[in-house]
């Protein structure tokens, strides 16, 4: 997948997105790298990374996205790899795993899957900057028939 438009602050993006307890707690424990939460209706990706990578970030020109169906049977997952390409020609990976054992994580990929923008948060250690990217039917659609093929596996 290839999630075609630009990172910056569309029209109804939140300005100041406010993150749970539980969540500040968890990327308190880390030092970079991403997680995914549920936050006014929608899925958002948090990135935790340093304030020089986040500049980078925040100069996004296109993000590419494959999944993968991890068929384990002590830990089925789906697995999102995202590569994050920079104006300066610089790319960063993340990639985030979804026990979908685990009714709250495969929620948040059905979610995912049904919504029309991927809600991205740069964090460090306070919010840097927010934005919403736009999600094509074929984004969603790849998503939602790897969705059909895990539930087949709990």
């Amino acid at each position: 997948m290839i999630l075609k438009t630009l990172i910056n602050n569309l029209k109804g993006a939140p300005e100041h997105p406010e993150l749970s307890n539980d969540t500040m707690i968890t990327l308190s424990q880390i030092e970079s790298g991403c997680l995914f939460i549920p936050w006014d209706e929608n899925v958002y990706m948090v990135i935790k990374s340093t304030q020089n990578e986040i500049a980078d970030l925040k100069k996004l020109s296109r993000i590419t996205i494959s999944t993968e169906l991890i068929e384990r049977p002590e830990f089925p997952t789906v697995a999102l790899y995202m590569r994050f390409h920079t104006e300066g020609d610089r790319s960063y990976d993340f990639e985030y795993y979804f026990n979908i054992e685990a009714s709250e994580e495969l929620g948040l990929l059905e979610k995912l899957s049904a919504q029309k923008n991927l809600g991205i948060i740069l964090y460090d250690e306070r919010i840097e900057h927010s934005a919403e990217i736009r999600l094509t039917d074929e984004d969603k659609s790849g998503l939602a028939s790897l969705l059909v093929r895990a539930r087949g596996l709990v």
